[in-house]
């Protein structure tokens, strides 16, 4: 699935450091890891299957937002000092669309010259009353709990918001 976005990572100079491996001393394995040396970042690519069911065990809030936290962290501990994490819901789908991989080389762009602060989500093909998008957005209000400073929504051409599920009709 990852292999699809190399095209996009390569027109932008950018390459993949790790595929589905584990970051740093964590235990975690992000779906994708790029690592921006000289702008000392780190953006976090993740395909979230069938949007992550919050209702899954695996994909609860505290769990996910526990995830990205210690990633984040861990990214911090090993001298990035900025943090991105691209987050793509593929709904009914495994696999990307090819009009979500434009969606991404946009949302890729936009880090790549903005270099957002500290720690920024970028959601794409999600509704904004998503739980994950209104954890991540709790999070950036909290100044105690919180470790987000930034929330992006982008949508695709094709986007569904009634619920941010996406089918193989939505793609052709």
């Amino acid at each position: 699935m990852m292999h699809e976005i190399v095209g996009i990572l390569e027109d932008l100079g950018l390459e993949w450091d790790s595929l589905d491996q584990v970051f740093g001393s964590l235990k975690f394995r992000p779906d994708g890891v790029i690592i921006v040396p000289i702008d000392s970042f780190v953006i976090f690519v993740e395909i979230d299957e069938k949007s992550h069911n919050p209702t899954s065990k695996s994909y609860r809030v505290p769990m996910e937002k526990g995830r990205e936290e210690s990633l984040k962290k861990e990214a911090n501990r090993m001298g990035m000092e900025h943090v991105a994490f691209i987050r793509v819901n593929t709904g009914n789908l495994f696999e990307v669309s090819p009009k979500q991989l434009v969606t991404i080389g946009k949302v890729l762009q936009e880090i790549r010259s903005e270099k957002p602060a500290g720690c920024s989500i970028h959601y794409v093909d999600y509704d904004a009353d998503h739980v994950h998008v209104q954890a991540s957005i709790e999070s950036m209000k909290s100044i105690l709990l919180g470790f987000v400073d930034d929330v992006k929504i982008n949508q695709s051409e094709y986007f569904n918001g009634k619920a941010a599920k996406l089918t193989s009709k939505d793609i052709l």
